[in-house]
């Protein structure tokens, strides 16, 4: 009876675990689709072209005569250059330059998308403003939307730069849904920077429904540099940089001071 037991006690475990590993696995691949469902039109809508690896990326670069501060942008999943140049526009006429991208996969932007080529994407749009146009990584502000507060969140920690400037943020990809993270989960934006100090402005949408304002709070907890948290009344995701309006520019223009 006993031999019995020790049989069916460890084939339950054996089964178990290989159970685990399975839903592990089938996580880490559904995570990446979720995040990057890669909106490609095959239609340039930049003035730039960047190789990111194997990848190549549209770019835009959009320049003002200051060069004091420069606005390094990642934009959010369903969206691509063309859909957002009138809004990087806006940047251009309170006195900030900005370069802009579509990772890999979106917009005319080649390549396959991912976590891993979202690290690749903003690498190369940093060397690009730094080695090609000789931007003063002390001029260079950082800022992600949405799912682009991942690559973000990622460069600050590797690189230096003036600041990071996140809208609504996720403190990582399983914490959107989730008040934990697992172990097939992707950019663990509040655990970086919970490990290096950098300035951080961070402003949330307290009626975000897609990514929960308790993201926003968390990666503030988490940050060990300076920081601010603005929490945007009856904000949703989508439309939380028109109901911020004119305060989102007062208080980027106090922290890019």
């Amino acid at each position: 009876m006993r031999e019995i037991w020790d049989k069916w006690y460890y084939r339950t475990i054996w089964y178990v675990a290989l159970l685990i590993i399975v839903l592990i696995s089938l996580g880490y691949a559904f995570m990446e689709k979720l995040l990057f469902p890669a909106p490609y039109t095959g239609k340039k809508a930049g003035n730039i072209t960047l190789q990111s690896g194997k990848a190549v990326l549209d770019a835009v670069w959009f320049p003002t005569e200051r060069k004091q501060n420069v606005i390094l942008y990642s934009h959010g999943n369903g969206e691509h250059l063309a859909l957002i140049i009138p809004w990087l526009k806006e940047f251009t006429r309170h006195d900030y330059s900005i370069f802009a991208y579509d990772y890999a996969g979106y917009g005319a932007s080649i390549g396959k998308p991912g976590e891993k080529q979202a690290y690749q994407d903003i690498e190369s749009a940093y060397r690009y403003l730094t080695q090609e146009k000789k931007i003063s990584p002390d001029n260079i502000i950082v800022m992600g939307f949405s799912v682009g507060s991942g690559p973000s969140t990622y460069l600050v920690t590797k690189y230096p730069v003036k600041g990071l400037v996140l809208v609504a943020p996720f403190a990582s990809a399983i914490q959107v849904a989730l008040p934990f993270s697992l172990p097939f989960d992707r950019f663990p934006s509040a655990k970086r920077l919970k490990q290096k100090g950098i300035p951080v402005l961070i402003f949330h949408g307290t009626a975000d429904r897609i990514i929960p304002f308790r993201n926003g709070q968390s990666i503030f907890e988490h940050a060990a540099g300076r920081k601010k948290f603005i929490p945007v009344s009856n904000a949703d995701h989508n439309n939380i940089f028109s109901v911020a309006g004119q305060m989102f520019w007062d208080e980027l223009k106090k922290f890019s001071l």
